[in-house]
């Protein structure tokens, strides 16, 4: 249609009927293997040309013994398009099925969606398709999962089928090969005007304040002053306190809430069954 236009892009309506005619007429190769118009009259569509070269056929035939025949027609024409159809979905599908897997997604697993929406004022081929990263916090029904934000931990409202889903792969886990620092001399190991005890002491300082203490698991989530804070159980026994969520690992973030809401809430029940899923 672009090519007829010529530049004038007001001229499209004026194109619609030849297309629409050229269609009707042309038979469908991968399917039915007849013309829309063959399959609806019986008969192939008669274009101008064919009026003004070649005579009609069905002069002096009486009109009920050509009905007759042109309905006889059309019900053989129209077993064999719906065979021939039959054929064509077999072999569509063996030819998916040979490249098709089951989904493998876990809970907990970090994923991107697939969204084919490209936001007005942008170019769709520099928009990013793939949305997120997100990860699956419940199973639903028909390889279907419900997803929760990596950095916010927002549910999404709608299941999203595993046709939409990749993993995603944080490039923070990458393995980066580890370049050997240097080792100090005897003579370069204190600072200049510290003493070895004094920088010792200050080092071993920093350290306890660094530590990192083992996490048993997260009891409660609560938030407080638009920051997002978690009761934790220490492995060492200590009494429980409350942790900012940016000094937790973001995994125990994730498998917490997998089992509870945004709000610290334990999930009533697992997702039922949609009535749109058969």
């Amino acid at each position: 249609m672009r090519a007829y236009c010529g530049g004038n892009d007001s001229k499209w309506p004026d194109m619609l009927p030849g297309i629409l005619m050229a269609y009707r007429m042309s038979p469908a190769i991968n399917s039915t293997q007849f013309s829309p118009y063959f399959l609806l009259f019986g008969k192939d569509m008669r274009t101008p040309l064919d009026v003004s070269l070649h005579p009609t056929d069905t002069m002096g035939r009486d009109a009920k013994e050509h009905i007759t025949s042109v309905m006889d027609k059309l019900d053989t024409f129209r077993k064999v398009a719906k065979e021939n159809i039959v054929q064509a979905q077999h072999k569509n599908k063996q030819t998916y099925d040979a490249n098709a897997k089951e989904p493998s997604f876990h809970l907990g697993q970090s994923v991107l969606v697939f969204n084919p929406q490209v936001p007005q004022g942008h170019s769709s081929k520099l928009h990013r398709k793939w949305c997120g990263p997100y990860y699956v916090c419940e199973l639903g029904p028909n390889d279907t999962f419900k997803l929760r934000n990596c950095s916010d931990n927002k549910e999404l409202q709608s299941l999203v089928h595993a046709n939409r889903l990749k993993p995603y792969h944080d490039p923070r886990d990458r393995k980066v090969p580890t370049v050997p620092h240097p080792t100090l001399s005897s003579e370069t190991k204190t600072l200049p005007g510290t003493s070895p005890t004094g920088a010792s002491q200050e080092t071993q300082h920093i350290r306890e304040q660094s530590s990192w203490k083992d996490v048993d698991r997260i009891l409660q989530a609560r938030k407080y002053n638009g920051a997002m804070y978690y009761k934790v159980k220490w492995a060492d026994k200590t009494p429980s306190s409350w942790v900012l969520s940016g000094d937790l690992s973001s995994n125990l973030i994730r498998e917490y809430h997998i089992t509870r809401t945004l709000q610290g809430r334990k999930r009533k029940r697992p997702l039922k069954r949609h009535k749109f899923f058969i």
